[in-house]
């Protein structure tokens, strides 16, 4: 009885362990079971095998991969100091901008006016 299970009965995950696993909210692996069914369904519910994650994190890596191209992946080059001094030069000096307060002209309403009272 001191058993332990082989590695292929081990117990299987839910969506939202599943999700956590792979490092994603349950709601990106729901959207991406669509395009990638590697999952086994108990009734209604949906379990996760290590197979099933190892499927998962392949098709996510290669999709990845090919998706966004060399420029993509990297992080966003800062922009030049110069660049940035020119910008805050300009919004500096820039007019202020029109008042947008609100339309007192007579008419701009749906204001109805009543009859005064004798």
């Amino acid at each position: 009885m001191g058993r332990s299970l082989p590695s292929w009965a081990d117990e299987p995950l839910d969506r939202h362990q599943a999700a956590r696993a792979l490092g994603i909210c349950s709601r990106t692996l729901t959207d991406r079971l669509k395009q990638w069914p590697y999952y086994e369904r108990r009734g209604r519910k949906l379990v996760f095998y290590p197979e099933h994650i190892r499927q998962l994190r392949e098709a996510f890596k290669c999709q990845d991969c090919s998706s966004k191209s060399e420029a993509e992946r990297g992080t966003p080059p800062e922009p030049l100091a110069a660049n940035a001094f020119e910008k805050a030069l300009e919004l500096a000096t820039r007019g202020k901008p029109k008042n947008s307060g609100r339309n007192t002209k007579r008419g701009s309403g749906n204001v109805i006016p009543m009859a005064k009272r004798p």
